[in-house]
């Protein structure tokens, strides 16, 4: 449980960061934009050193927010979605073929490893380019279930790694 504090808007913390931009608790206390800019530096690293989180956004305004969470805390949220992929063999055309059903990916190929390869580039293009048309791609619900997903196969640091991600090591 996060521990509460209380504290005024002018109340000091370490290197003199008001403690409003170091805790964001579970009153649900919001990081202004201002804050945040003013102190940046001292933030990140208070959320990075400490594996808290920060919520921020227009405190004045009803508006959206965004969180800051440790990478490696991020790492472990993600480390739930896991990868239900299959490979397959087609007698018929003599074709190998890979199904990543989380995120509507496939590959093919003359042999396993050829397919697997297909199915590790496309997967790693199809989640860019996700990313990139974000804002059409979230107004789906389909789409917006495979968030989670596409952040794992870019935190992925290699292609060893995507394959392993993928659960395609086999």
């Amino acid at each position: 449980m996060v521990k509460r504090e209380k504290v005024t808007p002018r109340s000091k913390g370490k290197e003199g960061v008001t403690m409003e931009a170091l805790h964001f608790n579970a009153d649900g206390k919001i990081v202004g934009v201002r804050e945040l800019r003013k102190d940046l530096s001292k933030i990140l690293d208070s959320v990075i050193n400490s594996n808290q989180f920060i919520i921020t956004g227009n405190k004045f305004k009803a508006m959206k927010t965004a969180t800051i969470v440790p990478t490696i805390l991020m790492e472990e949220i993600l480390s739930n979605y896991k990868f239900n992929s299959t490979i397959d063999y087609d007698e018929t055309t003599k074709q190998h073929y890979v199904k990543i059903p989380e995120i509507d990916v496939e590959g093919v190929g003359d042999t396993e490893e050829a397919a697997i390869h297909m199915a590790v580039d496309n997967a790693g293009m199809i989640a860019e380019n996700f990313f990139e048309e974000a804002d059409t791609y979230m107004r789906f619900g389909k789409y917006r279930k495979m968030y989670p997903y596409y952040m794992r196969v870019l935190y992925a640091e290699n292609t060893e790694a995507l394959i392993e991600v993928l659960n395609l090591n086999r």
